[in-house]
Protein backbone atom coordinates (compact mmCIF):
# COMPACT_ATOMS: atom_id res chain seq x y z
CA UNK A 1 0.00 0.00 0.00
CA UNK A 2 3.03 2.21 0.86
CA UNK A 3 4.18 2.19 -2.68
CA UNK A 4 0.74 3.52 -4.46
CA UNK A 5 1.34 6.01 -2.33
CA UNK A 6 4.97 6.98 -3.17
CA UNK A 7 4.37 6.33 -6.75
CA UNK A 8 1.38 8.97 -6.18
CA UNK A 9 3.16 11.22 -4.61
CA UNK A 10 6.17 11.04 -7.48
CA UNK A 11 3.87 11.38 -10.07
CA UNK A 12 2.41 14.23 -8.70
CA UNK A 13 5.71 16.13 -7.68
CA UNK A 14 6.41 15.55 -11.91
CA UNK A 15 3.30 16.99 -12.38
CA UNK A 16 3.48 20.10 -10.44
CA UNK A 17 6.92 20.30 -11.65
CA UNK A 18 5.70 20.16 -15.56
CA UNK A 19 3.22 22.77 -14.90
CA UNK A 20 6.00 25.41 -13.17
CA UNK A 21 7.78 24.47 -16.03
CA UNK A 22 5.04 24.90 -18.62
CA UNK A 23 4.45 28.75 -16.99
CA UNK A 24 7.86 29.14 -17.38
CA UNK A 25 8.30 28.50 -20.88
CA UNK A 26 4.86 30.78 -21.88
CA UNK A 27 6.61 33.23 -19.93
CA UNK A 28 9.52 33.73 -21.74
CA UNK A 29 8.06 33.04 -25.03
CA UNK A 30 5.04 35.63 -24.29
CA UNK A 31 8.16 38.45 -24.25
CA UNK A 32 9.91 37.02 -27.08
CA UNK A 33 6.42 37.32 -29.11
CA UNK A 34 5.63 40.69 -27.78
CA UNK A 35 9.34 42.12 -28.22
CA UNK A 36 8.53 41.17 -32.45
CA UNK A 37 5.87 42.71 -32.29
CA UNK A 38 6.87 45.94 -30.62
CA UNK A 39 9.80 46.07 -33.27
CA UNK A 40 6.65 45.59 -36.14
CA UNK A 41 5.51 48.31 -34.43
CA UNK A 42 8.62 50.83 -34.55
CA UNK A 43 8.77 49.73 -37.65
CA UNK A 44 5.07 50.48 -38.96
CA UNK A 45 4.91 53.68 -36.99
CA UNK A 46 8.21 55.27 -39.04
CA UNK A 47 6.98 54.23 -42.49
CA UNK A 48 3.86 55.66 -41.92
CA UNK A 49 3.11 59.68 -42.78
CA UNK A 50 2.89 61.63 -40.15
CA UNK A 51 -0.52 63.11 -40.30
CA UNK A 52 -1.76 60.27 -39.31
CA UNK A 53 -3.37 59.08 -35.77
CA UNK A 54 -1.71 55.82 -34.03
CA UNK A 55 -4.72 53.35 -35.15
CA UNK A 56 -4.71 54.36 -39.08
CA UNK A 57 -0.94 54.65 -39.04
CA UNK A 58 -0.34 51.35 -37.75
CA UNK A 59 -3.43 49.72 -39.76
CA UNK A 60 -2.93 50.98 -43.11
CA UNK A 61 0.80 49.37 -42.84
CA UNK A 62 -0.79 46.15 -44.24
CA UNK A 63 0.69 42.95 -42.62
CA UNK A 64 3.32 44.67 -40.70
CA UNK A 65 0.93 46.59 -39.18
CA UNK A 66 -1.49 43.59 -38.58
CA UNK A 67 0.80 41.65 -38.01
CA UNK A 68 2.58 43.79 -34.96
CA UNK A 69 -0.82 44.32 -33.80
CA UNK A 70 -1.18 40.33 -33.94
CA UNK A 71 1.87 39.70 -32.01
CA UNK A 72 1.96 42.45 -29.28
CA UNK A 73 -1.75 40.95 -28.26
CA UNK A 74 -0.90 37.59 -28.59
CA UNK A 75 2.29 37.88 -26.68
CA UNK A 76 0.81 39.82 -24.01
CA UNK A 77 -1.80 36.63 -23.53
CA UNK A 78 0.70 34.50 -23.90
CA UNK A 79 2.70 35.90 -20.65
CA UNK A 80 -0.17 36.42 -18.64
CA UNK A 81 -1.14 32.91 -19.10
CA UNK A 82 1.92 31.91 -18.49
CA UNK A 83 2.27 33.61 -15.26
CA UNK A 84 -1.08 32.73 -14.27
CA UNK A 85 0.01 29.15 -14.39
CA UNK A 86 3.16 29.37 -12.60
CA UNK A 87 1.23 31.27 -9.77
CA UNK A 88 -1.36 28.83 -9.44
CA UNK A 89 1.15 26.13 -9.05
CA UNK A 90 3.25 27.21 -6.75
CA UNK A 91 0.30 28.80 -4.46
CA UNK A 92 -2.09 25.43 -4.44
CA UNK A 93 0.73 23.21 -2.61
CA UNK A 94 2.14 24.70 0.20
CA UNK A 95 3.88 21.48 1.45
CA UNK A 96 6.31 21.80 -1.09
CA UNK A 97 8.27 24.90 0.97
CA UNK A 98 11.91 23.78 -0.62
CA UNK A 99 10.25 24.49 -3.45
CA UNK A 100 9.02 27.75 -3.01
CA UNK A 101 12.40 29.18 -0.85
CA UNK A 102 14.51 27.76 -4.83
CA UNK A 103 12.19 30.99 -6.59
Amino acid sequence: MEKATTVFTAADESTVEGGREWGRKAILAGWAITMLGVVGYCFAMMRAPQETGLLQALFTQGILGWGSAVLLLGGVATWLAGNFAFVREVVELPEHEADKEEL
